[in-house]
Parts: C-alpha cells; structure tokens; sequence
C-alpha cells in the first residue's frame, strides 16, 4: 500500500518534501526560526543518511516522518486546548526540562557538574538535583542553535525526537541482520515500531526517555559488534556510551554492565541454549546477591517515589504490594498491560475532544500490544536468539521492580519488537491449519 502511495522517491525528492513539510509545520505554529531548526535536523539526518547504510528505503523515511510531526502536532495543540500551555502539567518533566535548559544558558553555565547547584535554586523544594545532567545539555544545546535563528520555539525541542525515534528504528533493522532473522520483516518492523501508538505519544514530549532508547540501541548494536570485530571505533563507542548513560541515566549503567558480562561470558564458554539460560539465571543471581542493599535501596526509593504521586490509582495498590513475593509478580503481570483506558469500552466517549481520541490511540496501542504477546512468548521459549531474550527479560524486569513508569517502557519497545517478529517465523498457514484440524475437527468426527 505505501509503495503505491509513494512510488519511486528519490533521496533528492525525499529531502525536498520534509523540507515543505517543514515550512507547514512552522506555519501552523507561527515560527520562521523551527522551520530553520527543523530543516537543519533533516540536513544532518540526511548527511548521515548519504554516508552510511541506513537499512531501509528512504520513501519508509519519508512516510515515518510525515505522520511523526503531524501527530505532535496534534498533542501539542491539545494541550494548549486543555492546559493553556503546550506541555502535560505546570511542572511536568516535559516542562521542567525545557525550563532547566534555558537557566543552564540564561546563567552562563557551560560545566555538566554545575547543574546540580542552579538546579537547586531554580527549583526550590521540587526536585534538589537533576538527574539527567547530559539532556539537559542536549537541549541547551538545541536552543543555543534556535536562538542563533532567531528564538527556539518548544516544538523544536519536540520535533527532534521525530529523527531520533527513524535512527531507532534503524538500529533495530541493524541488529535483526546482526542476529540473522528474517530480513524480508524489515521494512514493516521499522513502520510498526515508529508508528506504534505508545512510541509516537512518549516521543511527543521533550522526555529523555526516547534519546536514552537511542544511547541503549547505539551501545546493544556495537556491543554485538565488538563480539564478533574487535575494532578501536567498537570500543570507543561503547565506551562513549557508558559515559553518556551514565548522565543521562544513570540506573541504566546497571543494564549496561550484565549485557556485557552476559554477551562475553556465553561467548568465551561456547554455550548452548539450555546452558545459556542458566549462565544468565546464574550471573543475574549473583549480581542481585552481591548488590543487594543497593538494590532494594533503589526499589524501596522508586516505590516510595510512585505512591505518593498517585494515591488512589490502581497503580498505587500495585507498588503498595510487599515487592517479594508477590509484589514482584503483580508488578510483571500489570506492566503488560499499561497504559490502559477503561473508557475505550465507552463508544460514546470516541471523538468527544480531541484529548479522549488520543487517550484511546494510547490504549489502542495496548490492546494491539497485548494480542501480540504470544509471538512474544513463544520467541522467548524457542529462545533462538538468546542474546536479545536477555536483553529484553533484564529490562523488562528491571523496569517493573523499580520505575513502573508509563514512559520508561520505550526502551524495552525495541527489543520487544524484535522478539515480536522473530515469533512469526514459528507461526504459518500449514501450521495452524495442522493445529486446528488436529484439535478440533478431528475430535469432533471422533
């Protein structure tokens, strides 16, 4: 259908169109200066596109970026609608960065270490240091250049995610020709993962979570790189990745170092599948063990962090549950099926406002989610490609038994999906055609 849509388009042309997209987005805000910000992440995106091999065909791109833009436009407009400002609260984290950003350049600060001090006073009692010092420099860095055009309007800081979330997408791509799957699924992959409900929302928003997936995707592929060619630029990067998670994010290091120690430990022993598990199930262990006060000091923190945000909410009852042993459980099982809007069931609710049909393109991108989770499953139970398996299980629950947080699923998205579309290969017309002859209509005439 897209081939048909978008017919032989050249790089050239490709460039030429988002460049008038572009000029229609800074229309409708009313901003010559994004429309110059905006053209110059699709010139770099472009420079990069030319001198590298960028998986996919660059009409995916196009499409991809089209409904990208479009869609924050949409909640950037409804939040306006509804909470006068164009971000999701007064101080909202979307906000609250944008904010920090322009004290770090109105205050002349150039030192990363410095944040935490100004940070402190420009906030008060709300939060005592920023724990995300490398994003805040990113987006200094932005309206550094958006005041050289002449003022940076806070769509430009939104719109930037739409090529961080295309460069995401061609991670994926790359890791499933590292990992040998399927190469005929990459095309929709790339689509669904860039078009995919929950990732269009998250990325919307000036969050650090979509460029931290960026960082994580970046470190994954040059990891499995550095397994198979030691090369100086493999470890440079890994290394260059290791430092900017760490201001950044700074939990994620933890993931960072079990993908290492789990990718060379399975590598250098010559495992099988069955023994790879229990390599895996054995150094997680012990990694618990050995760090576990810090551990259940970060749970407890994160816990006490998420119930008091939200009181009456389900999500409240669940980080409520004593962590071990059912806690952890209830927190695995309600993370699969988050964010959720009961009010889907409610027809009369659909396009009552603007804010209710994006509520129920979220919650549709759960429903969807969830009638995926078989191939999931069974991706991770034919455990073929252990390495991504890994990947995502220590994520996955690593995630859930600390943040619980609606926007820090983006990073497990990516390796979800890949698992996602490695179970299709399992599934296919005979296949279930022998299932449902065999146990159903032979049971029958029995």
């Amino acid at each position: 259908m897209i081939k048909k849509f978008l017919p032989n388009i050249t790089f050239q042309n490709s460039f030429l169109i988002i460049l008038v997209v572009n000029s229609i987005v800074s229309l409708l805000i009313s901003s010559f200066s994004c429309f110059l910000l905006l053209s110059f992440y699709t010139t770099i995106a472009f420079i990069i596109f030319k001198h590298t091999n960028y998986q996919v065909d660059i009409k995916y791109i196009l499409f991809v970026y089209i409904i990208l833009i479009f869609m924050y436009l949409i909640i950037y407009f409804n939040y306006i609608n509804v909470n006068g400002i164009p971000y999701n609260g007064n101080l909202n984290d979307d906000r609250v960065n944008e904010l920090t950003a322009r004290y770090f350049i109105d205050n002349g600060l150039t030192s990363i270490n410095k944040i935490n001090h100004h940070y402190e006073t420009f906030l008060g009692n709300y939060i005592p240091a920023h724990n995300s010092k490398l994003y805040i420099i990113f987006l200094s860095f932005i309206i550094r250049i958006g005041d050289f055009f002449g003022g940076c309007h806070t769509f430009a800081l939104r719109a930037i995610n739409a090529w961080i979330i295309i460069f995401i997408a061609i991670y994926i791509c790359k890791l499933i020709y590292i990992w040998n799957l399927k190469e005929h699924y990459i095309n929709l992959i790339f689509l669904f993962y860039c078009m995919f409900p929950n990732v269009v929302y998250i990325s919307a928003h000036i969050y650090r979570d979509t460029l931290t997936t960026l960082i994580f995707m970046i470190f994954v592929y040059f990891s499995e790189l550095f397994k198979r060619k030691k090369t100086i630029l493999n470890i440079l990067t890994i290394l260059i990745c290791y430092i900017s998670m760490y201001y950044m994010r700074k939990d994620f290091i933890i993931f960072f170092v079990l993908v290492n120690i789990i990718q060379y430990t399975i590598k250098y022993l010559k495992l099988i599948n069955k023994k790879r598990l229990i390599v895996f199930l054995g150094i997680v262990s012990c990694f618990l063990i050995f760090f576990q006060s810090d551990i259940n000091l970060l749970i407890e923190n994160f816990t006490k962090n998420r119930t008091s945000i939200s009181l009456d909410s389900l999500h409240f009852k669940i980080m409520s549950i004593p962590f071990i042993p059912f806690g952890i459980i209830c927190r695995l099982l309600f993370y699969l099926i988050i964010p959720f809007s009961t009010t889907i069931f409610n027809i009369n609710t659909y396009f009552v406002s603007i804010n209710s049909s994006i509520n129920h393109y979220i919650t549709f991108g759960t429903i969807l989610l969830c009638s995926l989770y078989p191939l999931l499953f069974l991706s991770i139970w034919k455990n073929r490609q252990s390495s991504c398996t890994y990947y995502f299980l220590m994520l996955w629950i690593g995630i859930v038994s600390t943040t619980m947080g609606f926007r820090h699923i983006m990073a497990i998205y990516p390796i979800m999906f890949i698992l996602i579309f490695d179970g299709i290969q399992y599934i296919s017309y005979e296949k279930i055609k022998y299932f449902f002859y065999k146990n159903i209509l032979k049971k029958r005439k029995e």
